[in-house]
């Protein structure tokens, strides 16, 4: 019903003179209000609208929650008419970030205007051993170097969503519209449907909790990226080898495995 609504509107704005034709199933009244609420909309914004509708019943039927096409149809349209307003709520996201982050900092220590002697100079450097000097290298390096394959990262995928459910229901609720791409070193690379979405699950908050639930699931520290379908990067030789890259025909097949079911 929206969609033929704002068709009708789109008919009345490419052709105002010849309404009674193209809109002739309209009452009086009804073209009435027509012309009245068309004065708000531009030719661009209908175009944008009736796109951004057209996905949304695509997505209807494969949304666990029945509204949320419709609403995130929505949101995206006020973000793509109102460009400014979208820049000030990311700047208002960075500069909030920056307060948070600047009072979890700990308090600086007093200033000591002695001068300390370097541990060095006390230490002969033949005579450092291991024990003597911290290893923080080491211990972060191995850290980074963990193997972890796409398809572990695949077939924990439902339990990782189980795991969400109980911190975050929003997050839960955008992450079902997503799937593992590949893994690059130690960051999943995990393809979403809208730019909304990347933006939203790229947010530091949102995003510390996924990957809390990685460690919590995989017992690895891997990291999270939330990219678009453009935004893939070329697979190299390394990865085609190791069959890294996973499409959407392989990741709907390996679902359906899981669950008994077949192709028909």
């Amino acid at each position: 019903q929206l969609l033929n609504y704002f068709r009708d509107l789109l008919l009345l704005k490419i052709s105002p003179d010849n309404n009674s034709e193209l809109l002739k199933e309209l009452t009086g009244e009804e073209l009435k209000k027509l012309q009245s609420i068309n004065q708000h909309f531009d030719l661009q914004k209908l175009i944008i609208i009736i796109s951004l509708l057209q996905t949304s019943q695509k997505n209807f039927s494969q949304s666990d929650i029945p509204q949320l096409p419709l609403e995130m149809a929505m949101v995206e349209y006020f973000l793509k008419i109102n460009p400014r307003e979208n820049n000030t709520l990311k700047k208002k996201t960075k500069s909030e970030q920056k307060v948070n982050d600047t009072q979890k900092l700990p308090p600086e220590e007093p200033k000591n205007n002695k001068v300390s002697t370097p541990i060095t100079n006390s230490v002969p450097k033949e005579n450092i051993t291991a024990d003597t000097v911290p290893n923080e290298k080491n211990e972060t390096t191995e850290a980074e170097n963990f193997s972890l394959d796409i398809k572990t990262l695949l077939d924990s995928w439902s339990d990782i969503l189980t795991e969400i459910k109980k911190h975050n229901q929003s997050i839960l609720a955008l992450l079902q519209n997503c799937a593992p791409i590949r893994i690059d070193k130690t960051t999943a690379l995990i393809k979403t449907k809208y730019p909304f979405h990347k933006d939203k699950l790229n947010e530091m908050e949102n995003r510390l909790t996924i990957e809390k639930v990685f460690v919590k699931i995989l017992k690895v520290p891997l990291k999270a990226k939330f990219i678009t379908a453009d935004e893939l990067p070329q697979p190299t030789k390394e990865t085609e080898s190791k069959s890294e890259k996973i499409d959407g025909n392989d990741l709907l097949y390996e679902a359906m495995k899981k669950i008994g079911g077949k192709l028909v």
